[in-house]
């Protein structure tokens, strides 16, 4: 929530660590704005995007359907999160952002790194 990361934010700084929020594609435009300011201010660090809900693991069976879905809706994420940044001072691409949860093979990594600044396998 807001506050925690508010709180959070000044001893993290003092230890010289940015935070690293979340947004996923049931996120608002309010979530995804708050993710692009607590990774920029006061030390400038990442976005994690979550790729989908419930448990990460294979997703082999994945139909095609679903999973051109979810790459569309996390490509969504990145690019509103990528205008929320832009909407406070950033360049376009200053900020960095990750997608992982369910991103289990490299052609997972080609696809959600086509948008992305990188994937997180394994987490």
């Amino acid at each position: 929530c807001e506050e925690a990361w508010r709180a959070m934010a000044p001893a993290a700084a003092a230890n010289d660590l940015s935070l690293v929020p979340l947004a996923s594609p049931t996120s608002g435009a309010e979530r995804i704005a708050q993710a692009a300011e607590t990774a920029l201010n006061p030390i400038p660090g990442m976005v994690y995007v979550v790729s989908l809900l419930g448990t990460t693991g294979m997703r082999d069976q994945e139909e095609a359907a679903v999973k051109r879905a979810r790459v569309a809706e996390c490509k969504s994420v990145v690019e509103s999160i990528r205008d929320a940044a832009v909407k406070l001072g950033a360049e376009r691409n200053q900020l960095p952002i990750v997608v992982g949860f369910g991103i289990t093979s490299r052609a997972h990594v080609l696809e959600f790194g086509a948008f992305a600044d990188g994937c997180v396998v394994g987490s």
